[in-house]
């Protein structure tokens, strides 16, 4: 809100008991029906939290990956979730996609998007962006 200081100028200031809307993912989808969620500004430690979430919340196994590899792979239910960050350009993300090769039912992508974003409105990740 904006308040008047003594010397007569404007100053913005938080209000008192201020919630910032909560940060949120961008699900995407092709015409060919593939799904992707995105989080911007995500960090490489937010990736290391959607897999751990991926492991607990959907009884995912983490793949093995080279080290500073693009993607992580999870297999949920026999499917394999690319967890993937990037930090190119001056911008870093985190994204989660079923392999390009899976051509079955992409729901899952909606349904980890749902769940993460519910997490995410906890507050509980807002200093992995």
């Amino acid at each position: 809100m904006w308040q008047r200081n003594r010397d007569g100028t404007d100053r913005l200031i938080e209000r008192a008991g201020f919630v910032p809307i909560p940060n949120r993912g961008e699900l995407s989808v092709e015409k060919s029906g593939y799904r992707t969620y995105r989080l911007e500004k995500g960090t490489e430690a937010l990736r290391g939290a959607m897999i751990e979430f991926l492991v607990k919340e959907f009884d995912g196994v983490r793949q093995p990956a080279d080290s500073g590899a693009y993607d992580v792979p999870v297999t949920i239910c026999g499917r394999v979730v690319n967890v993937a960050f990037s930090s190119a350009s001056g911008s870093s993300y985190v994204s989660v996609s079923l392999d390009r090769n899976d051509t079955g039912d992409t729901s899952l992508i909606a349904t980890i998007a749902e769940r993460f974003d519910a997490a995410l409105a906890t507050g509980r990740y807002d200093n992995l962006f």
